[in-house]
């Protein structure tokens, strides 16, 4: 008779135990679906913008609704874990400061599940670059364009922008542009001239909410800037504003594409 008491009470104590695992078991399944959220909201645009812009020059247009759609879930599944944290934990967890130290190392979580995503994949211009840069890859003829800037000469690079609508034209007289530039159907065509004073010419796509970025062609042997990040500056009157950055990717000697930083 003792003997099954005792049985008894094992198996109570381990039907008990189960039971004290098996509530935040719950608490580590929810947590799992935030973080993946979190690292879905940015990498899936991320994906879809890279993907995107190498088939055809641009970002996905339905990112920011999958954006949109994801931001939606992780409001609802921090809604979810919020009535865990204040509503179940303190029905398991006894004592004040062993929950408290609970919640904080809930909350330390949560800021990582947001936090990490940023660090590790970065902003989404990155992606939508990487992927213009297969998209450029693929179709611009890069040496063409560097035996067509030996033609030019120096003093029609007056560094304005052509709006081009689509279908670039002449800015002067004296230029036409070619076939190869035509047919990559940017917005807008630049002609300047590089550090050394040679003819060099910038394409440029986008606008607006969509940013904008493009195709730097040169001398082969034009060195190509690094990653400008933007930069603050402050004038005499004490207003603050921001000079944009650019983003770039070498393409080929003389030649890289690059996404401005607002």
């Amino acid at each position: 008779m003792q003997e099954t008491n005792c049985q008894e009470m094992r198996d109570s104590g381990a039907t008990s135990a189960r039971g004290e695992r098996a509530w935040y078991m719950w608490d580590a399944f929810l947590f799992g679906i935030f973080a993946g959220l979190c690292v879905a909201f940015l990498g899936v645009p991320s994906l879809l913008d890279y993907f995107a812009a190498r088939r055809g020059g641009y970002p996905s247009f339905g990112g920011c609704f999958v954006s949109l759609g994801i931001a939606l879930l992780l409001l609802a599944w921090l809604a979810v874990l919020c009535v865990r944290l204040f509503v179940t934990w303190p029905r398991h967890i006894r004592g004040l400061w062993r929950l408290l130290a609970a919640w904080f190392a809930a909350a330390v979580v949560l800021v990582a599940c947001v936090v990490l995503p940023f660090v590790t994949l970065g902003p989404g211009y990155k992606s939508q670059t990487r992927g213009f840069h297969r998209y450029i890859q693929a179709r611009a003829d890069i040496p063409a364009m560097q035996a067509w800037l030996d033609t030019i000469d120096p003093n029609v690079c007056d560094g304005l922008w052509i709006d081009v609508a689509g279908t670039p034209r002449a800015g002067s007289p004296t230029v036409s542009f070619p076939a190869f530039i035509s047919d990559l159907k940017p917005r807008h065509v630049q002609l300047s001239l590089d550090v050394a004073n040679r003819p060099m010419v910038c394409l440029q796509w986008g606008s607006g909410l969509l940013g904008t970025w493009g195709l730097a062609v040169g001398h082969e042997e034009m060195p190509i800037p690094k990653t400008q990040p933007r930069e603050k500056e402050t004038l005499p009157s004490g207003q603050v504003f921001y000079n944009p950055g650019q983003y770039r990717l070498p393409l080929a000697r003389g030649a890289y594409v690059w996404h401005d930083i607002e």
